[in-house]
């Protein structure tokens, strides 16, 4: 299984949960489901920014 495929497999467990997660873990799940790419690339901190959740969320 190459790169592509496993984030892909990530990607859709991670919306098949969505409806499980508090409010604050859905808000960090979606940004990461809308930005893959800027999450591979940022931390934790600039992450929970962006999606206007705390870092410890």
């Amino acid at each position: 299984m190459n790169g592509t495929n496993v984030s892909n497999s990530i990607l859709d467990r991670l919306a098949g949960e969505l409806s499980d997660l508090t409010p604050e873990a859905r808000k960090a799940a979606t940004y990461v489901l809308e930005n893959p790419r800027d999450v591979g690339v940022s931390t934790v901190r600039e992450i929970a920014e962006a999606a206007n959740v705390k870092p410890n969320t």
